[in-house]
């Protein structure tokens, strides 16, 4: 507040936030007559001795600025209460967004100098704001602490993003204190453009140089990650956002924060291992992951496992889901819905075999498991599932069982009497001679009918 107030030229300001959809006044300053900025923290609901609040509304329905070069002539806001009362000169109001989402306003007036807020101020204003969006959404944690300097430090420290200026032409550099904590920098001594090459990692000087000259050579913001090499060995990944302002004085200035994202680049790292050993040992077991919601139906998320199987192309990405009844097989598509409606209903597991039917005409079995994920409510909101390629297993057993056909048509031929017993002497098989031998069918032998004295004692 007091920076805006001592940049803007502003005789009085207001920090306003939304607490819901209700516009709060959280901090008010003021110029004394030496020139001096005073900040109040005063919470408060807004009224109509406070500002204009048709201006206020058009900024927070809109998103829009409103800026009054001179209040006193008539303007879509001469009706306003406050405006009529005060008989101000200079009004601006900006808006505080986060993400598209209006957070607040800043509110500042000057009741003496018409145009007092010009483009170059309104332009450090806006960035201002932006970097109190950011300070704001750390402060929501922290309600009960005063929106001061000591807070956007504390602020600054969480979310390990530090704030900077760099004016191009006189090569001064200011920086915020977690901006020296994150270079491990000595505070007492001033940043300069060779001590941040030097701390550079030496793999990317060069490419940061070449964005620095080329957004210096446009006039162009800067976005930019980069590593930075520490004295100890260690490594940490900076994201550095900085805004191109030009002085009326015509000098560039950069201004903006550099944020400390090396705890989220390792534990992208690690994700990104994990998923690709989770992708690895699907690819493995022939063995698809994925989800979709209730009702509709609608795909959540399908590994690339699952893609293979069904024979899509992953770059396909979800579209593929509502190809997938096509590849399923016309026997098997209403027991798999059967199944998956009586598992909704019952807000239960289900277990389901279905064929796949692919282009070419190949044909794949699988085996699908799901699990219910149940709501607040205790109604189903979706389906986790495992979809598995057994064809290799359905293949196996098939060799076997014409395996087996094979022995026994060979052993019904032979004059030998053959028998197969289980482990606890159930009957499984006996060969044609002994069938004959005995009077009986192979089932009527399997159920328990009486046979010879012989051939009871052998089986």
């Amino acid at each position: 507040m007091r920076l805006a107030v001592e940049h803007a030229g502003a005789e009085r300001g207001l920090l306003i936030l939304l607490r819901g959809d209700e516009p709060r006044i959280e901090a008010e300053a003021t110029t004394t007559g030496r020139g001096r900025v005073e900040v109040a923290v005063r919470p408060a609901a807004i009224t109509t001795s406070d500002l204009p609040q048709s201006a206020l509304r058009y900024v927070i329905r809109m998103r829009e600025r409103v800026v009054l070069d001179d209040a006193s002539v008539v303007n879509l806001y001469s009706e306003d209460e406050y405006v009529r009362q005060k008989r101000l000169r200079s009004v601006l109001c900006l808006p505080i967004v986060k993400q598209t989402k209006v957070v607040g306003a800043l509110y500042l007036e000057n009741n003496l100098t018409p145009r007092a807020f010009t483009e170059d101020r309104v332009a450090v204003l806006q960035m201002l704001a932006s970097q109190a969006a950011i300070s704001l959404e750390n402060a929501s944690l922290y309600s009960d602490l005063h929106r001061s300097e000591a807070f956007l430090a504390q602020g600054q420290s969480i979310s390990h993003t530090g704030s900077f200026g760099w004016n191009v032409s006189s090569g001064e550099i200011y920086w915020s204190e977690e901006t020296y904590t994150i270079f491990e920098h000595d505070r007492a001594a001033k940043p300069t453009l060779e001590f941040i090459f030097q701390r550079s990692h030496p793999d990317d000087r060069d490419r940061v140089q070449q964005a620095l000259d080329h957004a210096i050579h446009e006039n162009i913001d800067v976005e930019i990650e980069h590593r930075l090499l520490m004295p100890n060995a260690s490594v940490k990944h900076l994201h550095v956002s900085a805004r191109a302002l030009m002085t009326s004085s015509g000098d560039l200035e950069y201004v903006g924060a550099v944020t400390d994202v090396t705890a989220a680049k390792h534990t992208g790292e690690a994700l990104r291992r994990s998923e690709s050993y989770l992708t690895e040992a699907q690819r493995l077991t022939h063995t698809g992951s994925g989800a979709w919601s209730v009702p509709g139906w609608d795909p959540i998320y399908l590994s690339e496992e699952w893609y293979r199987i069904y024979g899509f192309d992953p770059t396909h990405g979800l579209s593929a889901w509502e190809d997938r009844l096509q590849r399923i097989h016309p026997e098997d598509r209403a027991k798999v819905q059967q199944t998956k409606d009586r598992a909704t209903s019952e807000k239960s597991d289900y277990q389901v075999d279905h064929r796949i039917v692919l282009p070419d005409g190949t044909v794949k079995y699988t085996h699908t498991v799901g699990h219910p994920v149940l709501n607040g409510s205790g109604d189903v909101e979706q389906f986790v599932c495992t979809l598995m390629d057994v064809t290799a297993a359905k293949q196996a057993e098939e060799k076997i069982r014409e395996s087996e056909r094979e022995l026994r048509q060979i052993l019904d031929v032979a004059p030998q009497h053959v028998g197969v017993l289980g482990p606890d002497r159930e009957r499984l098989y006996l060969n044609q001679a002994s069938l004959d031998y005995i009077g009986l069918t192979l089932e009527e032998w399997r159920s328990g009918r009486c046979v010879s004295t012989t051939l009871r004692h052998f089986f």
